[in-house]
């Protein structure tokens, strides 16, 4: 996958996926409410889904935790552009 960069080489958009983590409470694997980046993910220990990926822009993600968006973002993409909703 190539990036879109702009002229400080921050990426204009990055990938984004789903993915679960393990939950000591309920001993049970579950869907975590923000979205991240491989990278994140990982970094984490969280397992990706795959087939739930999306392409957002770069400034979509949280200032809070690097390489994870927001609790309740769900990337889409309309005609006018992208949009979160919680």
């Amino acid at each position: 996958m190539q990036k879109l960069v702009r002229s400080d080489l921050t990426p204009i958009e990055v990938q984004v996926y789903r993915f679960q983590m393990y939950d000591p409470s309920t001993d049970q694997m579950v869907i975590s409410k923000r979205w991240g980046t491989r990278v994140a993910i990982e970094r984490i220990g969280g397992q990706l889904i795959q087939k739930d990926a999306a392409q957002i822009p770069y400034d979509h993600l949280s200032k809070e935790i690097d390489g994870l968006t927001d609790i309740g973002y769900v990337p889409v993409k309309s005609e006018t552009g992208w949009q979160a909703f919680p």
